[in-house]
């Protein structure tokens, strides 16, 4: 093999698909009827000639305004948003009345006639593809180049490119509103499924760990966002490690991103709430025989458990979004795109946004991560069970109790989540406290379900919950 530097300069055109565009355009000057089919399939810069491009701006602008599409109306829309030049090598109006004479030109050799709606949007996935060809062609170039100039490392070169090919895949899967008749259909033969189950459960998506909390929010919810939010001490972390480890004992693949605490403090954690075993004395090692046993019954349970672990810290919303994807996809995972696995994210605030996004503050920056996230939880159809921090107003208050209004940065979190959980224990705040031991898991909102508290048992010195 050949040590020759690789020629990164084009040696081909980039993919284009100049006839189809013409016509999507010509045929959508004779008649917009196919506007609302070909609008969710094109975008601006799907078309490789930027004319065409500033034509396609201007109906789109015509149209949201439910103006008339025609000739004379996106020739002078153009002339108003000054692309009108862009066409001055084609004789600008003249070349817009060609391609209206192009596509009927086309109709008129068609042998089905004029052209229909369906074949409007057949050339516009034309174009689509093409532009996708395009961006491949980009995305692959932009990384060769990073990858030869080595100012960025090898492994978020690996995240951008397969961020990059995910949202490119994205393009292809455009979702069309469906009958409600399907989508009653598909209900009741979910109910059907459930009444005819032998043994028939409160629980409709994947357990919480709680039979108590299992009870008010009948599990985590598939294609839902279950947000958990507690200030420090008590015992956030705990309880998703229960959740966990209860969702993959129930038989649903788990996978966790913990951008807090790193792989071995999970593992260590995990293992003192799943063995028993006082955390302070696998630390130091200060151990008896009977800890040993208890660890290695607990190590020798939860180690074929199908979870998955990811501690990097910072990375970005769009890897995890590419490496859940990637989870979702493994057949390894998952024996059929039925089944439903559950999400962690612990915690959402320490997810970095980025620099250079503009004049967005933190808590617009925040809200477009939770709004990403929001989208993953749809598209994979799987529970995210997102972990929030809390700001100190609770503390200011006579009642501690957090609310949603508590959460840090809170953006769109309160208002989008499904499911709002708090976590209190009055003995962080109050010694004499009759209610020793006793955690109160607060539904503060449930989109599909009912609010009120749950009361759980606490142990300390493993890290546990347990219904009370």
């Amino acid at each position: 093999m050949s040590d020759r530097p690789i020629s990164l300069k084009p040696t081909r055109p980039l993919p284009a698909h100049e006839a189809a565009e013409k016509l999507v355009l010509g045929a959508l000057l004779l008649s917009s009827a196919a506007l609302d089919d070909v609008m969710p399939v094109l975008r601006q810069d799907d078309f490789s000639d930027v004319g065409h491009a500033s034509m396609w701006a201007a109906i789109q602008e015509l149209h949201a305004k439910r103006h008339p599409v025609d000739l004379m109306t996106v020739a002078e829309k153009m002339r108003n948003m000054g692309t009108m030049p862009r066409l001055k090598a084609r004789d600008e109006e003249a070349y817009i009345v060609e391609l209206q004479c192009k596509a009927m030109e086309y109709s008129a050799n068609s042998p089905i006639g004029a052209l229909d709606a369906d074949q409007t949007v057949a050339h516009a996935k034309l174009v689509q593809d093409a532009s996708r060809r395009r961006s491949m062609i980009l995305l692959s170039a932009q990384i060769v180049e990073q990858a030869y100039a080595g100012t960025v490392d090898s492994g978020t070169l690996t995240e951008r490119f397969q961020a990059g090919l995910g949202q490119l895949a994205d393009r292809g899967h455009a979702k069309v509103p469906r009958p409600f008749r399907e989508l009653l259909h598909s209900a009741i033969k979910k109910i059907e499924a459930r009444f005819s189950a032998p043994k028939k459960s409160a629980v409709c998506g994947i357990p919480t760990g709680l039979t108590a909390l299992d009870d008010i929010t009948q599990g985590y919810q598939p294609s839902e966002v279950f947000v958990l939010g507690a200030r420090p001490s008590m015992g956030k972390t705990s309880f998703v490690l229960k959740s966990i480890f209860h969702a993959a004992e129930s038989g649903f693949p788990v996978l966790v991103f913990s951008l807090e605490m790193s792989e071995d403090e999970t593992a260590l954690r995990a293992l003192s709430s799943q063995a028993g075993v006082n955390s302070a004395r696998l630390k130091t090692g200060m151990m008896g025989t009977p800890d040993w046993i208890k660890i290695t019954k607990a190590s020798s349970r939860i180690a074929p458990l199908p979870i998955h672990v990811d501690d990097d810290g910072a990375q970005s919303v769009e890897t995890i979004c590419a490496k859940a994807r990637k989870w979702r996809r493994d057949p390894a995972v998952f024996a059929a795109d039925t089944e439903m696995g559950l999400i962690v994210v612990d915690y959402v605030q320490l997810i970095p946004t980025g620099k250079g996004k503009g004049q967005l503050n933190r808590e617009q920056l925040v809200t477009e991560v939770f709004r990403q996230l929001k989208a993953l939880a749809k598209e994979l159809k799987c529970p995210l069970l997102l972990v929030v921090s809390l700001s100190r107003k609770c503390e200011e208050r006579q009642d501690k109790r957090p609310i949603p209004s508590d959460i840090r940065d809170t953006g769109n979190i309160e208002s989008d989540a499904d499911t709002i959980c708090m976590i209190y224990r009055d003995e962080v705040y109050n010694t004499n406290t009759d209610d020793k031991g006793i955690a109160e898991l607060i539904i503060r909102k449930a989109r599909n379900g009912e609010t009120g508290t749950v009361r759980a048992r606490w142990y300390a010195e493993t890290t546990t919950f347990t219904d009370e």
